[in-house]
């Protein structure tokens, strides 16, 4: 039986790029959109600086004109951006895949200091660095204790810190479509709301998050 370098020397050009195109397509789609994303953020214009910005990742739809008149509010009246990333990531394709490095490079850049994110999403990055949590105790924040006690036990996402070794809440999760009817969003899965402790404005991201809840 013929190995691989010995089919590869008999094939013609034209056999040898449809061979590799089959085998390595997804990974050569992967350096194609990475490089595609990266130029597209070198090349675009200085993006407007807000007190807080909002990353929402998952199954989160916008799907009429009440979102922009959202968006539009936050802007003007709290001074807060949102930028939603759809994608069902339990079924990684091409275009989660996409969106997924473009909430990267965002993290990269640090243009997000309050999160919504699905489960796989809030787990992989729920890790711990240098015996730092990702995410901000929101138990520890005293103008949050009067959101938090209007949440049941069931929809507070909690978390050791390691640290201490002490249980802290550092998400809340959305299970239902409540935000729509003031927002535009439509949201498919469980969407848990967490909070980047090194926001550039930690007062302001608190103050947002009272806002939109």
């Amino acid at each position: 039986m013929k190995n691989n370098r010995e089919m590869l020397k008999e094939m013609s050009f034209k056999e040898k790029a449809s061979y590799v195109w089959e085998y390595y397509k997804f990974h050569i789609l992967v350096v194609i959109v990475a490089i595609v994303i990266t130029l597209d953020i070198i090349m675009a214009p200085d993006i407007p600086s807000y007190g807080t910005n909002i990353l929402a990742l998952g199954q989160i739809f916008t799907i009429d004109e009440r979102y922009d008149q959202y968006v539009a509010s936050l802007k003007e009246t709290q001074n807060a951006n949102i930028e939603v990333f759809y994608g069902d990531w339990s079924n990684e394709d091409q275009y989660v895949m996409e969106h997924n490095m473009m909430f990267i490079l965002r993290l990269q850049s640090q243009e997000a200091d309050l999160f919504l994110l699905n489960p796989i999403k809030y787990e992989q990055l729920q890790v711990f660095e240098d015996d730092e949590a990702v995410f901000l105790a929101l138990d520890t924040v005293p103008q949050l204790q009067g959101l938090l006690d209007n949440y049941s036990e069931d929809l507070l996402v909690k978390g050791i810190d390691p640290a201490t070794g002490q249980s802290h809440v550092y998400g809340l999760l959305l299970l239902d479509d409540s935000m729509h009817s003031m927002t535009g969003l439509s949201i498919r899965e469980p969407i848990i709301l967490c909070i980047n402790p090194y926001a550039k404005d930690l007062d302001h991201t608190i103050a947002t998050v009272q806002y939109i809840l």
